[in-house]
Parts: structure tokens; sequence; C-alpha cells
């Protein structure tokens, strides 16, 4: 009966910690790896949770017809082994990314780069 209990659980804990690679995505099906495209904007919001932190930009500095953007990072616990803590970025930070934008043409696009205003590159991909 034991060795049962320690099998099913053996499985389990298998599924259960593969599970999330299964449903995660590849990158190169939501976004263009082919060409790194430059974003300076003001960052307006950003939303550190797992799966991915999502910084939101509204490009040429805030005006009043800037364009929104979503970029995409790593997940946080990857992100403070890249410099990147929660108080890093802040809103209404000025900043330039490097980017690999959405395929479907929408304003969302996958970090590579954050440059501050004080020059110091955030590592991103």
């Amino acid at each position: 009966m034991r060795k049962w209990l320690v099998v099913w659980l053996a499985a389990f804990v298998v599924v259960a910690a593969g599970s999330p690679l299964l449903a995660h995505h590849t990158l190169t099906t939501e976004y263009d790896m082919s060409a790194v495209t430059s974003v300076v904007g003001t960052v307006t919001e950003i939303d550190w949770r797992p799966p991915h932190v999502l910084v939101h930009l509204a490009e040429n500095g805030g005006t009043s017809n800037a364009a929104s953007w979503v970029l995409e990072t790593r997940a946080p616990s990857i992100l403070k082994g890249r410099k990147m803590e929660q108080d890093t970025v802040k809103v209404g930070t000025l900043i330039h990314a490097n980017v690999y934008v959405a395929k479907n043409g929408d304003h969302k696009a996958w970090v590579k780069t954050i440059v501050l205003p004080d020059g110091t590159m955030l590592l991103l991909y």
C-alpha cells in the first residue's frame, strides 16, 4: 500500500511541475524576433506579477497623441537575477526600450533591453 502511495505522489509531482512548461508559449509565435525596434516613452504602470512583468509605456514622453505600449518581460524571479527589482523602474520614468514587436501589429512587445535615464542598461532577454 505504501509503495503505491509513493508512486502516485511521485507521478503527481512530475505532472504538476511539468504543466506550466506545457502551457507556456514560445516567443516566436507572438513576437517578431528577427528585428529589434526602439521605443522611447514614459512608464505609466508596471504589473509586477507572474508569469511575466508588464511595463505599460506612453510613447513620445506622455504627450496627448502618444501610442500606448505594453512591454512584456520575464518572470519577476528572473528579473531580480538581472538587477531589476520592483523599484528599479518607476512610474513616470522616461525609458528607452529595445523590443521585439508583436506579429499582429498591436502595440505590444517583448523587451530585450531597457535603458534608464542615468544610462543604466537592463538586459532582460
